[in-house]
C-alpha cells in the first residue's frame, strides 16, 4: 500500500476524515470532528491569536538608549548611531524585521520655544535578533529630517546648550516580528523616552566625516561632509521635564 500524502485544507478535511474512519472504526464521526477542529484551530492561532499576543509583548517591551549620537548633514539628512537596550518580556527568541521608525520630540524647559510634540524625522530600523529579557544592539541609520529649525530650537539648544531634558517618542506602524519562523505582521510600537546630554563621555564630537550613505546616498564617491556629532542618553519612560517648584519666577530644571 502506498503512503498517502496529506492534503491541504482546500479538500474540506476529506483526507483527514478518511484516515480517521479507516483507523478509528466506530469513532469515525468523533475523530472527523476533532480533525476539522484541529485544522481550523491552527490558522486561527497563528493569524488571530498570534498577532494579539505579539502586540502585547511589544507593548510590554522597554527601550532605552544609553548612547544615541546624531550627526546632521548640510541638507535634511543625518547619521544616527544608536546603542539600544531592549528588554522583551518573552522567553522565546524572536526577530524584529526592518520597519520605518518615526521620531517625535518634545521639550519643556526654559530654553524650549515650542512645548508641543513635534515630528523630528524617520529612519529605517535594521533587523534585530531579540532574546528573552534584555539585549543590547548597536546600529547606524540614515535619518530623513523634517525641519532644520526643529533640530536647532527644540533639540540642540535645549539639550546641548542649556542642559535640559526632552522627550523622545518612537512610533512605528506595520511592524513585523518573527517567532519560530512565523511572521506576525501589522503590529505597532509606541515608546516614550526621556533624553539628556551624554555625561559618560563627550557630548559634542567632531568635526568628523559623516558617512556618504547619510549625506550623499546617490554619490558614494563624493567628498564626505564634515560635521558635528551630538550624543545623548535616553531612559525608558516620559519623565517630568521640569519641576513644579519655581525660583525667582523660573522653573527649576530636573
Amino acid at each position: 500500500m502506498g503512503v498517502q500524502t496529506p492534503q491541504t485544507s482546500k479538500d474540506g478535511g476529506l483526507w483527514a476524515r478518511k484516515i480517521c474512519c479507516m483507523s478509528a472504526g466506530k469513532w469515525c464521526t468523533l475523530c472527523a470532528i476533532a480533525s476539522v477542529v484541529v485544522m481550523v484551530s491552527i490558522p486561527v492561532g497563528v493569524f488571530v491569536v498570534g498577532p494579539m499576543v505579539a502586540q502585547k509583548i511589544l507593548d510590554g517591551t522597554t527601550i532605552s538608549l544609553p548612547n544615541s549620537t546624531v550627526s546632521a548633514c548640510a541638507t535634511l539628512e543625518a547619521w544616527v548611531q544608536n546603542n539600544a537596550t531592549i528588554n522583551v518580556p518573552f522567553f522565546l527568541p524572536s526577530t524584529l524585521l526592518t520597519y520605518k521608525q518615526d521620531l517625535y520630540i518634545q521639550c519643556g524647559g526654559a530654553a524650549c520655544t515650542n512645548t508641543n510634540v513635534t515630528f523630528l524625522g524617520s529612519y529605517d530600523s535594521p533587523v534585530m535578533h531579540l532574546s528573552g529579557g534584555e539585549s543590547s544592539h548597536n546600529f547606524g541609520a540614515r535619518m530623513d529630517l523634517k525641519d532644520l529649525s526643529v533640530i536647532m530650537n527644540e533639540f540642540l539648544v535645549p539639550v546641548f546648550f542649556s542642559g535640559e531634558k526632552i522627550h523622545l517618542i518612537l512610533d512605528a506602524k506595520d511592524v513585523t516580528i518573527s517567532v519560530l519562523g512565523i511572521g506576525l505582521k501589522g503590529l505597532s510600537m509606541h515608546k516614550e523616552l526621556t533624553c539628556s546630554m551624554q555625561t559618560q563621555g563627550p557630548a559634542v564630537l567632531g568635526p568628523w566625516d559623516i558617512p556618504n550613505k547619510a549625506c550623499y546616498p546617490d554619490k558614494p564617491d563624493a567628498e564626505p561632509y564634515s560635521g558635528m556629532g551630538y550624543s545623548m542618553s535616553c531612559v525608558s519612560g516620559a519623565q517630568p521635564l521640569t519641576s513644579t517648584a519655581t525660583k525667582n519666577g523660573a522653573a527649576i530644571i530636573l
